[in-house]
């Protein structure tokens, strides 16, 4: 809506001004104590502004940059970098993401329990498997409408995120039975699975499901 886009861009033209005037200056806490943190839907978000927020927010936890169009790979080298406490991010339709930034995430925030990837479509398998396997303590995963993955990243998912209890990959025509094998075999914590839109997922891949 017209008023919600106006509070959006409000609060970013502060957010700049603070940001910019703080940068450096060890004296001023006013984000330098933020844990949460959230631009979602603001389409003016740039790199610049989460390179910025990274940097003088040195504790973040929370990061919610859902349906920021313009941030890249950039955004997520520094994320990765100057906040290795991230536990929760929400990257959905952030379509300019590459397995690139994907891998930076992995490796600098190990610590993370929350990732929402969904429509993002330039992740391939390798993204997905340097996560899965550096990220273990991942406890909920989007990966909806990633339509480059294949039931490799569903088998590493399963065999590295062991305590995962939320999964959302609907809308992939790639996965196959073979991945709901492998959900069955090792994510026994699962409570949520969402595999709609899934046209190769079969009665016999839901059955495995039921019997383990």
């Amino acid at each position: 809506c017209q008023e919600e886009n106006k509070s959006s861009d409000l609060f970013l033209r502060y957010f700049r001004r603070r940001s910019k005037s703080i940068e450096g200056n060890e004296d001023n806490f006013f984000f330098r104590r933020i844990e949460i943190l959230s631009f979602t839907k603001c389409t003016g978000v740039s790199d610049d502004l989460v390179v910025k927020s990274c940097r003088v927010c040195p504790v973040l936890k929370n990061l919610n940059l859902g349906g920021c169009k313009q941030i890249t790979n950039v955004a997520l080298i520094c994320l990765s970098i100057e906040c290795p406490k991230l536990m929760e991010l929400n990257l959905f339709n952030c379509s300019e993401l590459t397995d690139t930034g994907i891998i930076s995430i992995a490796e600098g925030c190990s610590s993370l329990t929350t990732i929402n990837l969904g429509w993002c479509n330039k992740i391939s398998d390798k993204g997905i498997i340097s996560l899965s396997t550096t990220a273990v303590s991942l406890m909920v995963l989007d990966i909806e409408g990633c339509s480059a993955l294949t039931d490799i990243s569903m088998r590493n998912i399963a065999e590295n995120c062991l305590l995962l209890k939320r999964l959302n990959m609907s809308y992939n025509s790639n996965f196959t039975d073979i991945s709901l094998f492998n959900l069955a075999a090792h994510s026994h914590l699962l409570t949520s699975l969402q595999i709609g839109k899934c046209p190769q997922i079969s009665d016999e891949g839901i059955g495995e499901l039921s019997d383990g």
